[in-house]
């Protein structure tokens, strides 16, 4: 169980918001987030060769969560090696991304239908971005990817996907 610091409700073991009051739980206490400096390490290791050092992934790692300015509650997300696109809806022109932010206020922020991927690497079990040719540009930290760039996300980056910002965190 996991006890909410304002009400004290007994919430679900991996809750990420109190079903009682709404209080945020994703950065309480317990929670069980990867951070960036496990991230650099294992991928340091990974490139010098020293492979008896890179963590052993969990399959669980693929799952994200996507923190949108000015929402309540964070946005889980399970990230495939095939990826999934973020996006907004255009049921006239039949498209429908697999993460929808129309709800989010994403046409009138800019972000094009298919504007970005994020692929899981089976390699290194970091999340990639893409930007998929977007009008208005995907963002990591303030720097535009240009082309067909990608960037490889740690713990905590900015993301700004034309003018809606969020941010990203790992989730074991």
């Amino acid at each position: 169980m996991k006890i909410c610091p304002e009400c004290a409700h007994q919430n679900k073991d991996g809750a990420l918001v109190c079903v009682n009051c709404g209080t945020d739980l994703l950065q309480r206490e317990g929670e069980t987030l990867v951070n960036s400096n496990w991230l650099g390490e294992a991928r340091q290791a990974f490139f010098d060769g020293d492979l008896d050092e890179v963590p052993v992934a969990k399959p669980e790692s693929s799952e994200v969560v996507l923190r949108i300015d000015g929402v309540t509650g964070p946005l889980v997300v399970e990230v495939t090696k095939m990826g999934v696109i973020l996006g907004r809806a255009d049921v006239d022109g039949r498209i429908f991304p697999d993460i929808d932010l129309s709800p989010y206020g994403a046409e009138q922020c800019g972000v094009s239908r298919r504007h970005a991927r994020l692929v899981l690497n089976t390699s290194t079990y970091e999340v990639e971005i893409f930007d998929m040719g977007s009008t208005n540009g995907t963002y990591v930290n303030g720097e535009r990817l240009v082309g067909s760039q990608n960037r490889y996300l740690n713990h905590g980056d900015k993301l700004r996907l034309g003018r809606l910002n969020l941010q990203f965190f790992y989730r074991l």
